[in-house]
């Protein structure tokens, strides 16, 4: 990850995740495989809307619940406090190791990869 913000006087670590869309059925997908976490709409554009939604929820309720660092490290993050956050997402190598849906996307289907910045509260 790369920077740090500061929003409402809460840190926030900068980075980066990759987000696939594709197609299924009538439906557009988007998924984040180093969250678990994905969205669907009519057009991809609502798919990638919708994501950007759900990402925030499930951001704020795991910060809620207090169980965000446990919640990132369950989906292969590295999350490491010295006198900076450093927080390292699992690779694709490591996510298709274990990751069903992910193994679908990318040997099934046809995709698109993105690449999003997401901000971490550093609080984790």
């Amino acid at each position: 990850m790369s920077s740090i913000n500061s929003s409402h006087g809460v840190h926030k670590v900068t980075g980066t995740v990759d987000v696939y869309t594709f197609k299924e059925g009538e439906m557009y997908i988007a998924y984040c495989p180093s969250m678990d976490i994905s969205a669907y709409g009519l057009s991809e554009d609502d798919a990638k809307k919708s994501f950007s939604e759900v990402m925030e929820a499930h951001i704020a309720y795991c910060v809620q619940k207090k169980t965000l660092k446990k919640d990132l490290e369950a989906h292969g993050w590295k999350i490491a406090k010295g006198k900076k956050l450093e927080v390292q997402t699992p690779s694709v190598e490591q996510m298709l190791s274990s990751n069903e849906p992910l193994k679908d996307i990318v040997y099934n289907r046809d995709y698109q990869k993105v690449s999003r910045n997401v901000e971490i509260p550093e609080l984790v």
